[in-house]
């Protein structure tokens, strides 16, 4: 058994994310394990399991991290970081090119 989905993750729960992340982590599993039985591998192999791992540490750890650093962007009374994120919001809603990157990025999760 592989854990997935909110078991497998340690995402704060304001980005409500748990589920999404669950269901590409079921669909990357199942890919592995139909290409692993069409090669006629044995599906606990530990080779075969860390692909999956690897794909969905490549997809899942930059969005967990960037989850972690907006809650505590936003969880500080701090001047400068309340400086920094009013910069940043005002940057991405003044440029367009910058403000589709991100809305596109966070439609892909």
């Amino acid at each position: 058994m592989s854990p997935s989905s909110d078991a497998a993750h340690t995402i704060h729960p304001l980005a409500g994310l748990g589920v999404n992340l669950g269901f590409g982590d079921v669909v990357t599993l199942t890919e592995v394990l139909k290409s692993t039985v069409a090669m006629g591998a044995d599906i606990g192999s530990p080779s075969h399991l860390l692909r999956y791992e690897t794909a969905r540490q490549r997809h899942n750890l930059p969005i967990m991290a960037f989850v972690d650093l907006t809650k505590r962007i936003y969880s500080t009374s701090s001047t400068i970081p309340i400086i920094l994120r009013a910069s940043l919001t005002q940057l991405v809603q003044s440029v367009k090119p910058i403000k589709e990157l991100l809305t596109n990025q966070a439609e892909r999760i």
